[in-house]
């Protein structure tokens, strides 16, 4: 999410808790998106991180004999890696930890609203809602 991500990086997924299953992909390319929205009355922050990852899926070994679909698949794994994000995004938020720089940002946009803010204490109310859309350009092992 902090649009670091080397030229290509494995992450295995369990898709399927019932199967207990690793499943491999890999990023080919990333594009990230940050938006910041301030209701400047309130001073609510709203931070919107947009993934869309091409990635290529090395394996998905629980069918290995049947068609898969590729837009269900890419959507089972876009949901998957949205619900990563979010507790990530949960975790950060609770150790008071900014690293996609929502606060500069803030502080740049929105001077009069960040004259405001206690950030060390306002971090914890920001929305964050990250969203990862992926597309399949590459296969491996799932026909």
């Amino acid at each position: 999410m902090m649009d670091e991500l080397k030229k290509t990086s494995q992450m295995y997924l369990v898709l399927d808790e019932a199967k207990d299953e690793s499943n491999r992909i890999s990023t080919k390319q990333v594009k990230r998106k940050l938006d910041i929205e301030v209701d400047e009355k309130n001073g609510n922050v709203t931070a919107s991180i947009n993934l869309k990852l091409k990635i290529g899926v090395d394996s998905y070994p629980h069918n290995l004999n049947k068609n898969i679909n590729q837009n269900e698949l890419s959507q089972k794994i876009s949901r998957e890696l949205t619900k990563q994000a979010k507790e990530i995004t949960n975790i950060l938020q609770e150790a008071n930890c900014d690293p996609f720089g929502i606060g500069l940002r803030v502080s740049t946009t929105y001077p009069e609203t960040w004259e405001k803010l206690n950030w060390d204490k306002d971090f914890k109310n920001v929305t964050i809602k990250p969203n990862v859309e992926v597309e399949i350009i590459k296969t491996g092992s799932i026909y």
